[in-house]
């Protein structure tokens, strides 16, 4: 089962994606310990990314997952769409260096959240970026987001513990999102 867009295939995370992927963490690597709440030293090796993807709940496929671009099957963004209950969902993402710039973190999280309108039944949808991460934020703001609160000093960057301000947004409703041409397909 995987998720179609004009531009992308997204895939639930699986282990033989995992060596592309690594190659694409590792060449951001200092972006995502600045940006990601999951970046600690320990989860830089490759060995961290398959223990990782082996520990995925395969009810819930999308929690995360790994999106390709159909027209060169290189990976360009992980996301997924996490269930925390009640109807609640929360998204994010993060892009390969050589795939910035095309719009594909817009496009694969409007899919994801899609798919948890559609298929889920959500009630809402959250996300959140740090302070500092302006390209998060145009995502963000791209997908209709309605900005909730600010926790000042919520995070402690994973890179050095340096606290940054974590901006919440959610979304209740999905006709805010840019039109997307999306399907399941099983």
């Amino acid at each position: 089962m995987y998720i179609e867009t004009e531009r992308l295939l997204i895939k639930p995370l699986q282990l033989q994606f995992v060596p592309e992927i690594q190659a694409a963490k590792e060449e951001v690597w200092g972006e995502l310990q600045t940006w990601m709440s999951w970046a600690y030293d320990d989860q830089k090796p490759q060995s961290a990314m398959e223990a990782f993807a082996a520990s995925l709940n395969p009810a819930r496929p999308f929690d995360v997952a790994a999106c390709f671009a159909r027209d060169n099957g290189k990976f360009a963004v992980m996301g997924g769409i996490m269930d925390d209950g009640d109807g609640v969902f929360a998204t994010g993402y993060w892009c390969a260096l050589s795939q910035r710039g095309k719009g594909y973190a817009t496009e694969a999280t409007n899919a994801a959240i899609r798919y948890a309108f559609d298929a889920l039944d959500a009630k809402r949808v959250n996300i959140n970026y740090y302070e500092g991460n302006h390209n998060s934020r145009r995502v963000i703001e791209k997908l209709g987001f309605t900005f909730v609160g600010t926790d000042k000093g919520g995070h402690l960057r994973c890179a050095d513990g340096v606290p940054l301000d974590v901006h919440r947004f959610t979304m209740t409703d999905p006709s805010v999102l840019p039109p997307l041409e999306w399907k399941l397909v099983e």
